[in-house]
Formats: C-alpha cells, sequence, structure tokens
C-alpha cells in the first residue's frame, strides 16, 4: 500500500513535496518523492489529496479520565485553589463518569492526529474495566503520600501486576511520583528500586517553587533519593514553574 500526500514531513529532513509512503502490514517501508517510492515499491496507491502526511503525535503527560472537566474552572489565585476545585468536582462523579470521560479523551486525540499518549492515571480501579484502548497509551499510576514502606511496596506491586495482565495492550504501565514535595522518601526509594529492577517505568514531575518555599528542602532530598538509586537513570518528566503570589 502506498500513500500519496502534497506534503510528506518525515521529521528527517525538510518536507518532500508530491511525498509518499509505502506501507507493509503495520511497518513503513519506504518514504520520499512519489515517483520514487512508486518505483520502488509495488500495491495499491491511495491518494490523499492535498494534506500534509506526518509522523503520530506524541502526547507525553495527559488525564484523560479529567478530560470532561476542560473550562469548568475558572482561573484560580493559586495551584493549591485549583487542587482544591478540581477535588470538589470529582467527588460529584461517577466511575462512569470518568471512563466516558476517558473515551472521549481518546477520540479528540485521533481526531487530532495523536498516536501516543502518556496518561497519568489517579483513579487505577478504572482500568480494569476499560477496553483495549485505541491508541498507544502508556498508564503512569499517580502517587502522592506520606506512607510506610509496606503501603509504598503494595502500590508498586499493584501496577506490575495489573502490566502483566494486560500484555496486549499497546504501550505499557508504569508509576508516576507526583512531585518531589508530595512524595514520601520511602515511596521515591520503592518507585525507583522499581523502574530498575522490572521493565516498570517511572516519571515525575519537577516543580520550581520561587522564594517563601517551605518544602523546598525536603523536595531536594526526595529528588537526590531518585538520583542516587537510579544513578542518573531517572527521567524528569515535565517542569512547571509556580510563582508565589
Amino acid at each position: 500500500m502506498i500513500y500519496r500526500a502534497r506534503t510528506l514531513v518525515t521529521m528527517d529532513g525538510p518536507p518532500i513535496n508530491d511525498g509518499a509512503l509505502a506501507i507493509d502490514g503495520p511497518r513503513i517501508v519506504d518514504a520520499g518523492r512519489f515517483d520514487e517510492v512508486r518505483t520502488r515499491n509495488s500495491g495499491e496507491v491511495v491518494d490523499l489529496g492535498a494534506v500534509a502526511l506526518l509522523p503520530g503525535l506524541i502526547n507525553a503527560h495527559c488525564h484523560l479520565d479529567f478530560t470532561l472537566l476542560r473550562g469548568a474552572i475558572a482561573p484560580q489565585r493559586s495551584f493549591a485553589d485549583w487542587i482544591r476545585q478540581i477535588n470538589g468536582m470529582q467527588r460529584d462523579l461517577s466511575e462512569n463518569d470518568f471512563l466516558g470521560s476517558i473515551a472521549s479523551g481518546f477520540g479528540e486525540a485521533r481526531r487530532w492526529g495523536t498516536t501516543t499518549i502518556a496518561n497519568i492515571e489517579s483513579m487505577p480501579q478504572l482500568l480494569v474495566r476499560i477496553a483495549l484502548p485505541p491508541l498507544r497509551t502508556w498508564w503512569f499510576l499517580e502517587l502522592i503520600d506520606v506512607q510506610s514502606r509496606g503501603a509504598a511496596d503494595e502500590l508498586v506491586a499493584e501496577v506490575i501486576s495489573f502490566s502483566k495482565e494486560k500484555r496486549d495492550w499497546l504501550g505499557g504501565f508504569g508509576l508516576s511520583p507526583h512531585a518531589p514535595y508530595t512524595v514520601s522518601p520511602i515511596l521515591s526509594r520503592v518507585v525507583a528500586e522499581a523502574a530498575l529492577g522490572t521493565r516498570c517505568c517511572s516519571r515525575c514531575t519537577s516543580r520550581n517553587r520561587r522564594r517563601r518555599c517551605r518544602c523546598s528542602a525536603m523536595a531536594a532530598v526526595r529528588s537526590s533519593i531518585c538520583c542516587e538509586v537510579l544513578a542518573g537513570r531517572w527521567t524528569i518528566a515535565g517542569g512547571v514553574r509556580l510563582r508565589s503570589r
């Protein structure tokens, strides 16, 4: 199968006018100008017309179960006020509401050309009710705690167990400690050890607060724990700067 487009964007050079892709099953086997690709490959030609054909987009941080909350929260004075608004709305929603929200999020992602998602999941109980996801999705269980070692071990074991049961899902599963200042040193170490000892992925969001940050010292300690255990292999997935008012 050959797909032809007015413009082909490969991300490995400048855009190609009158470009084409050759597909063999699930794999792209050739890319270039249409006349060249047509010469090297056989099969049906699908002319997409006046479009730009480019690699699928990757959403590296989203919350699919909160899709239905878009526009529902007015701008707040602080990050804490925003979180309180979200938590309040969550309490009024059912699991069916959140499942519908996830489905809507997938539908929107597909319409805009997204093919891979890293989803931060705060309600892992929803996963047992989700059918085979339509896109390649990495499900990261969001962790916020000040917990004992036993509770931390249990959380990590739950995610690893679920990942073994869903091997047919495109993507995978992982752990997402919320941020250095909302995750205990114990849980940080458990997650780091799990990431090294299994195929379980881990990600963390780093937030930099300016001035009057009571948690900065503890955040530095927890970050150092992650780096110590992972020996430089820890990935900071996002950076958000929060300013004090």
